[in-house]
């Protein structure tokens, strides 16, 4: 074989490797306790990635010493874990964080510089990443949900012990939206569905084209969520009176895979 001949394989089969590699995005979070004691929670968005546990990205239940500190997650079988894995067709990467063993204060760390990550596959980016529980709803930096530490701002954030609410940093939403770059700067994003604001038992959405809801405590727990598998016709009313009083924050989908974030309030005696 020819050196020229073995340079244009070469060449072949590195064209081949790359633009047949399977994209990743790898988003380490990591936990420091008071103690000094570390863990680390994975996103990942992976083109090989379902959404069921895929063991090989790291899914799956794992083992824990249930005597040090730990982070963790809840996989679809309910098991504990610490990867959270989807495909690029998902838009959003979200999870309720927990931990065991924890001592104040915590500081919590990212690398900023992975938000301007090229995400090739249709042409988007890292259009939000927050943080949100009892403690950031107060002491926050004014993030994309109200009530929110934005993330993108820092690559670090302190949480230290607090004295009011549930006293506990967990558990606490993280949660990274990437758009469409189109789509990032639009000005209907702001447009509010959600009537009347506050309600006292039901809540009306006035667009045709909501296909996901979830509605989010101030501590980062999902109250509600729906899936809906056709169009709305103008006016999808939900029955919201087994929630507690307070504020919310709404997240809706539309048909085009964009999300929206409301603020919406539940006041029994609001009429």
């Amino acid at each position: 074989m020819s050196k020229k001949t073995f340079q244009t394989i070469f060449a072949l089969l590195l064209f081949s490797l790359t633009s047949f590699a399977q994209p990743q995005w790898k988003f380490p979070i990591a936990f420091e306790d008071g103690s000094g004691a570390r863990d680390t929670i994975w996103y990942i968005w992976d083109s090989s990635a379902t959404a069921g546990i895929d063991t090989l990205l790291g899914e799956g239940k794992i083992l824990m010493d249930p005597n040090a500190f730990n982070v963790f997650i809840t996989d679809f079988n309910l098991d504990s874990t610490k990867t959270h894995a989807l495909p690029f067709g998902a838009i959003s990467l979200g999870v309720t964080i927990r931990a065991i063993n924890h001592q104040y204060p915590l500081t919590i760390s990212w690398d900023s510089s992975m938000f301007s990550y090229n995400f090739t596959q249709g042409d988007s980016q890292i259009a939000n990443a927050y943080i949100l529980n009892g403690y950031f709803f107060l002491v926050n930096n004014g993030g994309p949900i109200p009530g929110s530490f934005d993330m993108l701002q820092d690559n670090h954030v302190e949480a230290p012990a607090y004295n009011w609410g549930s006293r506990n940093q967990f558990p606490m939403q993280i949660e990274i939206t990437r758009l469409n770059t189109s789509d990032v700067d639009d000005p209907s994003n702001d447009i509010q569905v959600a009537s009347p604001n506050p309600f006292s038992e039901e809540l009306r959405f006035s667009i045709a084209d909501i296909n996901y809801v979830k509605i989010i405590s101030i501590d980062g727990k999902t109250a509600f969520e729906k899936t809906f598998d056709q169009r709305l016709n103008n006016i999808e009313t939900i029955n919201l009176s087994h929630l507690n009083d307070g504020l919310y924050i709404l997240v809706y989908k539309t048909s085009q895979s964009i999300l929206h974030y409301e603020k919406i309030i539940k006041a029994s005696n609001f009429k």
